[in-house]
C-alpha cells in the first residue's frame, strides 16, 4: 500500500503530541486518511440507501450534511418521525437545522462525544463520519443481541459471534475480527452460501483470487439479496481493513439473514464425508487390528534360530513401521468421533457397528500392544533357548566326530592286535584286552552322554534332532559292533587257549643281564628295543605335555601334534616290521621269548599312543576353536577398551557431539556383541564340564574374558559419566563467553551509539526504545549470569587432569576397577599422587592401597577455581553494564526532555489552539512526569538537574500562559462557556415554556367541565403537566447559574433572563389557579349534585303523600313525617349557604385565570344550575310548610267533628241502619270536601 509522504513530511502535517508516538504508531496513523475515504464512500453509500425513500441523495458527505436538511431527512427516515427544519440557507439556519439532529439524538439516548453543530457545518470529516457512525450503531447495529451461558454482549460482539456462527465448519474461514478475517472474501461467500446455497458455490473460491470472491459475493448479495453494496473488492482487500466499514456492510447481512438456516450445505455434506471416513477408516483399523493381534497371539515359531532371528527383526519392524500410521489412523479416528460422527449416532443418523466405537478400538489396540509384547518376549525366549540347543548340536555334532575317530582307533586296534594274541604272553594279552575294554567304556560314557544331549534336542524340538540321533545311533551301533569284535576276537580267543605255566627260579639281576645281552648282540632285538624306547619316549612326552589357550601357541602345538601323529601312523611300518620278524627267532628259544614279550610291550605302547595321539588332536582342534573365539573376544573387548582407557577428557579439543554419537554406537555394539560373547563363555564351560586337559587354562582364559567384559561395562558408565561432566564443562564456559561477548557488545553501543551528544526527537525516541530493548535483554540476562554463578560451583576441573600435582589430589571413582592386590568401587574417595601417564594414574584407595589405575576410573571434583572466576567476572560485568545502562539511560532521557522543552518552547497560541486538550496536557504531563523522574534520580547539584529544573518551570508557565489565553479566547466560544450554555438554555426554555404557556391558556380558556369523569381526567392532564413543567426546572436553574458565572451581562442577556424567569414564574401562577380552579369547580359540583339530590328527594317525599287520613291516628304519623323533612331541611340549609359560597368562589377564580375574558358563560351556566336548585329549595321548603299547617288545619276539623258526633250519637243510635249509613256517608262527603279546600289553600 502506498502510505503516501515520507514520515519527516508527513509529521511536520500533524499535531506536535504525534512526537510522543512511536514509529510503529506513527506509520499506522499514515494510512488514517486512507481509512477515512474508505469510510467516507461506504457512510455515503449507507446514508444515500436510505434518503432515496426521501427522494434525496447525497454525493460528498462531508459538504451535503452541512445544512442539516439531508441529515434531518435520514433522522426521519430511520425513526418515522417528522422534524421541524430551518428553510433558509443561512448559517445560523443550518446550525439550527443540525443542532435539531443533534438534539434529537439525544433526546434518543444516542450519546455523542465531542460532536457540535458547527463542526458538521463546517464540514469536520472526522466528527462528520462519526455523527453517521454513531447514527449507523444505534438504528442499525445496536438492535443486534445475542445471549450465551447467561453472557450479555454489546451490538459488536453479538455481530462477530453471528458471523462466526454463520460460517462455522467452512474450510478456510476462521471469522476472528472485523478486519483481516474478512479480506479474502471466503466469509461474505460462505454467510450467502451457508443460507442461499443456490446462488454461491463455495468449493470454487478456492480456483478464484481473493477480488474475485469479493466482487462475487458483493454482487449476488445485491443483486439478489437486495444488500446495497457498501464496499467494492478493493476496499477490502487492503492490509488493515477498516473495521467500521465491515460492521456496517455485514450488519446489512445481518438484516437479510438474522439467524443462519438450520440446514448447513457445507457441513452436512462435511458430516456425510467424514462419518463415511469414519466408517472406512475405522473398519480398516478393526480389521488390522484384529489380523495382527490373531498372528501375534501365534506361537507357532520355526525351529531355526536364524528364522526366529528373521522374526524378532519383522516384529521390530512392525512396531517401527505398521504401528505409528495406524496410531495415526486411531488419532484421526478420536477427532472425527468427536467433533463429528458421535453426534450423528447420537442423534440415530448414523449407525456405527459397535466393535468400530472409539471406546472398542482403544481395547483392541491395547490387546494388539499386549500381545505384541507378549510375542517380542516369546521371540526373544524361543531365541535364547534355540542358541543354547544350537551349541549343544554343535557339542552333539563335535563329540560325535570325536567318538568316531576313537571307534577307528579302537577298530583298528582290535585288527591289529587280533593276529598278534596267541603270540602275546597271557598277561600282555589281557592287558591288551583290558586296554581296549577300557576304551569302550569311555565311548559307551560318551555315548550315554550323547543320547542325553540328543534327548535334550528332542524335548528342545530342535530341528536337528533326528539327524543328530541317526548319527548317534550309527555311533552306538558301531560302537556295539565293536563291542562284540572285541569279544569274538579278543575275549573268546584268549578265554579258550591254555597256557603252561613255567617255573623258573632265576634272579631279577640275572634276568636284566641275560635280556642286556640279548638285546645288545641281536639285531633284530636291539630294532625292537629302540622302536620300543621310541614309543615309550612319545607316550611320556604327551603324557607331560603342557597346555595353554594362547592361539599361536595352541596352533603351533597342533602343528607339531599333527607332524608327530603323522610320524606315529608312520611308525606303524616299525611295529609291523618288528611283528613280521618274530618268525626269524627258533621257537622255545630264549630269544624269541625275549622278543615276543618286547613286541608285546611295543604293540601295547603304540596303541595307547594312537589312542594319546588322537584324543590329544581332537582336544587341541576343541581348543585352538575356544582360544580363536576368546582371542576374537578378547581383541574386540580390547580394541574397544583402548580408546576409552586414552581419551584425554581434557582436551580442549573434545567433540561431545562425536562422543555422543560414539557413545550410543558402542552401547548398542556391546548389546549386539553380547549374544557371540556368551557363546564363547558356553563353548568354554563346555570344554571345561568335560574335563578338558586345558581346563585349567581355559577357566583362566574364561576369567580373564568375564573380567575384561566387566571392565568395558564399567568402561561404559565412566564414558556416560565423563560425557556428562564434560558436557556441563564445555556448555557452561560456551554460556559464559558468549555472555561475557553479549555484555561486551552491550557496553560498546552503551559507548558509542547511545553516547551521542544531539540527536532528533525521531531519533531519540528510537534510541529509547532501542535502550528499552537492551534493558529486557539485561533482565534476561541477569537470570542467566545469576544461573552461571550457581552452575559454576558444579563444573568439574578437567583441566586439572593433565595439570601438574603440587600436592595428593581427592579424586571420585566413576566405575569400578579391581586388578590384582588393587581395587577401586565406584563412587569412592582416592587420593590422586601421580597423573603424569594418562593411561595410569597413582592414586592410594579408601584402604591405603597403592596402585596403577587408569585415569578414566576417576573424575577431580567441583570446585573449579577457573568457572567460579569466569561466573563472578561476568557478574562484575554485569553490575557494570547495568550502571552503564542506567547512566546512558538517564542522559538520554534527559537530551529527549531537552529536545521535547525545545518543541514545546516554540508553540504560540495558534498551535497551542489547533492541538486536542487532551494531546497538550498529555505532552506536559509526560514531560513533568519525565522531569520529575531525572530529578529524583539525579544529583541536585548536578548544573544539568539545575537547568532541566529550570526549564521546566518555564516550560509549565508558558503552558499555563498559553490556556490562560486559549480560556479567554474561547470563553465566548466555547459550547461549554457560561454566556453559550445560556444563550443554548435560554432560547431552549424560551420556545418550551411558550409552548406550556399556550397549553395551560387553551385549557384555563376551556369550559368548567361538570361531570365528574371529565375533571378527574382534566387533574390527570394537569398533573402530568405540572410533572413536564416540573421536570424544565433543573434547566431554568442552570440557566441561572450560568447567566450568574457570565462575565459580561449586556442587556440583552438580562432582559432575556428576566423574560424567561418571569415567563417560567407566570406560567407556574397560572398552574396553581389553574388548579385552585379545578378544585373549586370539583367543590361547587359536588355541592350543587348533593343539593339537587336532596331537593329531590324531599319533592318525591312531598309527591309521594296522598290525601289526608281519616284517622287521628294516622293523621299524627303524616304530621310527625312532615315535622321530620322540615327539621332535616332546615339542617341541610347551611350546605346549600356553603354551595352559593363555592358556586361565587368558581366564578372568583374563573375570571383572575381568564384576565382577559369579560364575559363567563360557563360559570353563569353554573351560577343559573345554582339558582334553580335554589328556588326548587325554597318551592320545597314553603310547600312543607303548608303541608303542616293543612294537616293542623284537618286535625282541628276531625277534632271538632268528633266532638259533634257524640252530641249526635244519641239520636242516631235510634235512626235506622240505612238512615245511619246516609248520615255516615255525608260527613265523608263533607270530609273530601273540606280536604279539597285545603288542598286548594297550599
Amino acid at each position: 500500500m502506498d502510505l503516501g509522504p515520507s514520515l519527516a513530511e508527513w509529521t511536520r502535517e500533524q499535531p506536535l503530541s504525534i512526537l510522543q508516538l512511536d514509529p510503529a504508531d506513527r506509520a499506522v496513523l499514515r494510512i488514517a486518511d486512507e481509512r477515512d475515504a474508505i469510510q467516507k464512500k461506504t457512510f455515503t453509500k449507507w446514508v444515500n440507501k436510505h434518503l432515496i425513500k426521501a427522494n434525496k441523495r447525497v454525493d460528498d458527505l462531508f459538504v451535503d450534511l452541512q445544512d442539516g436538511h439531508s441529515l434531518l431527512s435520514l433522522l426521519e427516515v430511520l425513526s418515522g418521525e417528522t422534524l421541524p427544519r430551518e428553510k433558509g440557507r443561512m448559517r445560523f439556519h443550518m446550525l439550527q437545522n443540525v443542532q435539531t439532529a443533534l438534539t434529537f439524538l439525544r433526546y434518543r439516548k444516542v450519546k455523542l462525544v465531542n460532536i457540535r453543530a458547527e463542526d458538521i457545518v463546517d464540514g469536520n470529516p472526522k466528527l462528520t463520519l462519526g455523527l453517521i457512525w454513531t447514527i449507523i450503531l444505534h438504528f442499525q447495529i445496536s438492535d443486534i443481541t445475542f445471549t450465551q451461558n447467561n453472557e450479555n454482549l454489546t451490538a459488536k460482539d453479538a455481530l462477530l459471534r453471528w458471523a462466526q456462527r454463520t460460517t462455522d465448519r467452512y474450510p478456510g474461514v476462521k471469522v476472528r475480527d472485523f478486519t483481516s478475517s474478512w479480506r479474502d472474501g471466503l466469509a461474505f461467500n460462505a454467510i450467502i452460501h451457508r443460507n442461499r446455497p443456490d446462488l454461491v458455490d463455495f468449493r470454487s473460491c478456492r480456483t478464484r483470487t481473493v477480488r474475485e470472491n469479493l466482487e462475487v459475493a458483493f454482487s449476488v448479495a445485491e443483486r439478489e439479496l437486495g444488500v446495497t453494496r457498501l464496499l467494492d473488492p478493493e476496499d477490502v482487500d487492503t492490509p488493515q481493513p477498516d473495521e467500521k466499514s465491515l460492521i456496517t456492510y455485514i450488519s446489512s447481512l445481518y438484516d437479510v439473514f438474522p439467524e443462519p438456516a438450520s440446514h448447513h450445505p457445507f457441513a452436512e455434506d462435511e458430516k456425510l464425508r467424514k462419518a463415511e471416513e469414519y466408517r472406512d477408516l475405522s473398519s480398516s483399523l478393526h480389521t488390522w487390528l484384529r489380523t495382527s493381534t490373531t498372528l501375534l497371539q501365534s506361537r507357532s515359531f520355526p525351529p531355526t534360530l536364524s528364522e526366529v532371528k528373521q522374526l524378532q527383526t519383522e516384529n521390530a519392524r512392525f512396531r517401527q513401521e505398521e504401528v505409528p500410521p495406524r496410531l495415526q489412523d486411531k488419532q484421526r479416528l478420536t477427532k472425527l468421533w468427536r467433533d463429528e460422527v458421535h453426534s450423528l449416532v447420537r442423534e440415530q443418523r448414523l449407525h456405527v457397528d459397535a466393535e468400530l466405537t472409539p471406546d472398542n478400538l482403544e481395547a483392541s489396540w491395547q490387546r494388539m500392544l499386549t500381545a505384541h509384547a507378549d510375542r517380542e518376549r516369546a521371540l526373544k525366549d524361543e531365541a535364547v533357548r534355540l542358541e543354547k540347543l544350537q551349541r549343544l548340536a554343535e557339542k552333539v555334532h563335535r563329540e560325535a566326530k570325536n567318538c568316531d575317530a576313537r571307534l577307528d582307533d579302537v577298530e583298528r586296534r582290535i585288527s591289529d592286535e587280533e593276529p598278534r594274541l596267541g603270540r602275546l604272553h597271557p598277561a600282555d594279552a589281557k592287558r591288551v584286552c583290558d586296554q581296549v575294554d577300557r576304551d569302550l567304556r569311555h565311548i559307551e560314557d560318551t555315548l550315554k552322554a550323547l543320547f542325553r544331549d540328543v534327548q535334550l534336542l528332542f524335548d528342545g524340538r530342535y530341528h536337528r534332532a533326528s539327524e543328530l540321533h541317526k548319527l548317534v545311533q550309527k555311533l552306538h551301533q558301531r560302537w556295539s559292533d565293536l563291542r562284540l569284535a572285541y569279544q569274538q576276537r579278543l575275549l573268546a580267543p584268549l578265554s579258550s587257549k591254555q597256557y603252561k605255566l613255567e617255573e623258573r627260579k632265576v634272579t631279577k639281576q640275572r634276568q636284566v643281564i641275560s635280556e642286556s645281552r640279548l638285546v645288545e648282540t641281536h639285531e633284530y632285538l636291539k630294532f625292537l628295543q629302540s622302536c620300543l624306547d621310541w614309543v615309550q619316549e612319545k607316550l611320556r612326552q604327551l603324557e607331560t605335555v603342557e597346555w595353554g589357550c594362547e592361539v599361536p601357541a595352541v596352533q603351533a602345538a597342533l602343528e607339531r601334534h599333527q607332524a608327530d601323529h603323522r610320524l606315529i601312523d608312520q611308525f606303524q611300518k616299525n611295529v609291523d616290521m618288528c611283528i613280521s620278524r618274530q618268525g626269524h627267532f627258533e621257537e622255545g628259544s630264549e630269544e624269541r621269548a625275549q622278543y615276543q614279550k618286547q613286541l608285546a610291550q611295543l604293540e601295547r605302547g603304540f596303541s595307547e599312543l594312537l589312542v594319546l595321539s588322537n584324543k590329544r588332536l581332537s582336544d587341541l582342534d576343541a581348543l585352538l576353536e575356544f582360544a580363536q573365539s576368546a582371542a576374537a573376544e578378547m581383541r574386540w573387548l580390547q580394541e574397544r577398551q583402548q580408546p576409552e582407557v586414552m581419551r584425554d577428557w581434557s582436551s580442549p579439543t573434545l567433540n561431545l557431539v562425536d562422543l555422543e554419537q560414539h557413545q550410543g554406537t558402542l552401547t548398542a555394539e556391546v548389546e549386539a556383541r553380547e549374544s557371540t560373547f556368551n557363546a564363547t563363555l558356553d563353548l568354554g564351560s563346555s570344554l571345561v564340564r568335560q574335563q578338558h586337559p586345558a581346563a585349567r587354562a581355559i577357566e583362566a582364559q574364561l576369567s580373564a574374558l568375564q573380567a575384561q567384559w566387566a571392565w568395558l561395562l564399567e568402561l561404559l558408565r565412566a564414558l556416560e559419566a565423563h560425557l556428562r561432566h564434560a558436557a556441563h564443562y564445555h556448555q557452561f564456559f560456551k554460556e559464559a563467553r558468549e555472555c561475557e561477548q553479549w555484555m561486551q557488545r552491550g557496553e560498546e553501543r552503551l559507548n558509542t551509539t547511545f553516547s551521542r551528544p544531539s540527536f532528533s526527537l525521531e531519533e531519540g525516541e528510537r534510541l529509547l526504545q532501542q535502550m528499552q530493548e537492551l534493558r529486557e535483554d539485561l533482565a534476561r540476562y541477569a537470570g542467566i549470569v545469576n544461573a552461571l554463578l550457581e552452575r559454576s560451583r558444579q563444573v568439574l576441573p578437567l583441566k586439572q587432569r593433565r595439570a601438574p600435582l603440587p600436592r595428593p589430589l581427592r579424586v571420585t571413582a566413576v566405575c569400578s576397577y579391581s586388578q590384582l592386590n588393587m581395587t577401586v568401587a565406584r563412587g569412592e574417595q582416592c587420593w590422586l599422587h601421580d597423573n603424569t601417564q594418562r593411561d595410569r594414574w597413582k592414586v592410594a584407595n579408601a584402604k591405603g592401597h597403592e596402585g596403577q589405575v587408569p585415569g578414566v576410573c576417576f573424575m577431580i571434583p567441583p570446585p573449579n577455581p577457573e568457572a567460579i572466576e569466569l561466573a563472578e567476572s561476568l557478574k562484575r560485568k554485569y553490575d557494570l553494564v547495568v550502571k552503564l545502562w542506567t547512566k546512558k539511560q538517564h542522559k538520554l532521557r534527559l537530551n529527549m526532555i531537552f529536545a521535547t522543552i525545545k518543541i514545546v518552547k516554540a508553540w504560540d497560541l495558534k498551535t497551542f489552539r489547533a492541538m486536542e486538550p487532551s494531546q497538550r496536557e498529555s505532552i506536559i504531563r509526560a514531560l513533568n512526569e519525565d522531569a520529575e523522574k531525572l530529578l529524583a534520580e539525579g544529583d541536585p547539584t548536578d548544573p544539568d538537574m539545575r537547568r532541566l529544573r529550570e526549564e521546566i518551570r518555564l516550560c509549565n508557565k508558558l503552558f499555563e500562559d498559553l490556556m490562560a489565553k486559549l480560556r479567554e479566547e474561547e470563553a465566548e466560544k466555547s459550547p461549554e462557556s457560561p454566556s453559550r450554555r445560556f444563550a443554548d438554555l435560554s432560547a431552549r426554555l424560551e420556545k418550551l415554556l411558550q409552548e406550556k404557556e399556550r397549553t395551560l391558556n387553551s385549557r384555563t380558556q376551556a369550559h368548567i367541565p361538570r361531570d365528574v369523569d371529565s375533571l378527574d381526567a382534566l387533574v390527570v392532564q394537569h398533573k402530568e403537566f405540572e410533572e413536564g413543567l416540573q421536570d424544565l426546572e433543573p434547566q431554568v436553574a442552570e440557566m441561572r447559574v450560568a447567566f450568574k458565572q457570565m462575565t459580561k451581562k449586556t442587556p440583552t442577556t438580562q432582559d432575556r433572563h428576566d423574560g424567561v424567569v418571569r415567563l417560567w414564574d407566570r406560567i407556574w401562577n397560572l398552574s396553581h389557579l389553574y388548579v385552585e380552579r379545578l378544585k373549586a369547580v370539583e367543590i361547587a359540583n359536588h355541592g350543587l349534585s348533593e343539593a339537587t339530590t336532596f331537593v329531590s328527594s324531599v319533592e318525591e317525599q312531598l309527591a309521594a303523600q296522598g290525601p289526608m287520613p281519616e284517622e287521628q291516628t294516622a293523621l299524627r304519623q303524616v304530621h310527625e313525617d312532615l315535622v321530620a323533612l322540615q327539621l332535616e331541611l332546615q339542617q341541610q340549609q347551611p350546605q346549600l349557604d356553603r354551595l352559593a359560597e363555592d358556586v361565587a368562589s368558581v366564578r372568583k377564580v374563573t375570571e383572575r385565570s381568564r384576565p382577559n375574558a369579560y364575559s363567563h358563560p360557563d360559570v353563569r351556566k353554573l351560577e343559573d344550575d345554582l339558582r334553580k336548585v335554589v328556588r326548587r329549595w325554597d318551592n320545597a321548603a314553603n310547600q312543607l310548610a303548608e303541608r303542616l299547617r293543612s294537616c293542623e288545619a284537618a286535625s282541628e276539623l276531625l277534632r271538632a267533628y268528633r266532638n259533634k258526633m257524640d252530641e249526635e250519637r244519641n239520636w242516631a243510635s235510634q235512626a235506622t241502619v240505612r238512615v245511619n249509613a246516609v248520615k255516615t256517608a255525608r260527613p265523608s262527603v263533607d270530609r273530601q270536601q273540606a280536604l279539597a279546600a285545603a288542598q286548594e289553600r297550599c
